[in-house]
């Protein structure tokens, strides 16, 4: 079954849709699937709205990229439910993951925590 409102695959990271999309943050009128519209909103998060996007038809993140910043996010997080949200997308994604780049994606977030002041 095809969400995609606009016809083709999404314009972001050219997969499939095979859920809902997510209205992109970039431009809020192009729809890209859900897994990138999770990327652009933990950027967005991240970044605290500092840096602009890239362009809707450039990737934000890879999938590896956004476990990363979500389990980074999970343990600076500054409040409960800010942690608890990003807990609970790096749950989604890590089921779906190879194990190779969730090894990845924690060496990741463990190199970018302990940069922090």
């Amino acid at each position: 079954m095809s969400y995609n409102h606009m016809g083709g695959p999404c314009p972001r990271c050219g997969s499939d849709f095979d859920s809902f999309p997510a209205l992109s943050r970039a431009d809020n009128k192009t729809y890209i699937c859900s897994k990138c519209g999770t990327g652009e909103a933990l950027y967005d998060w991240a970044y605290k709205g500092q840096q602009e996007l890239t362009p809707v038809d450039q990737p934000v993140m890879t999938e590896t990229e956004v476990l990363a910043e979500a389990l980074f996010l999970a343990i600076v997080a500054p409040s409960e439910e800010k942690m608890l949200a990003a807990v609970g997308i790096a749950a989604q994604l890590w089921d779906t993951m190879p194990e190779m780049d969730i090894q990845r994606a924690k060496r990741m977030a463990e190199q970018r925590a302990k940069q922090q002041p």
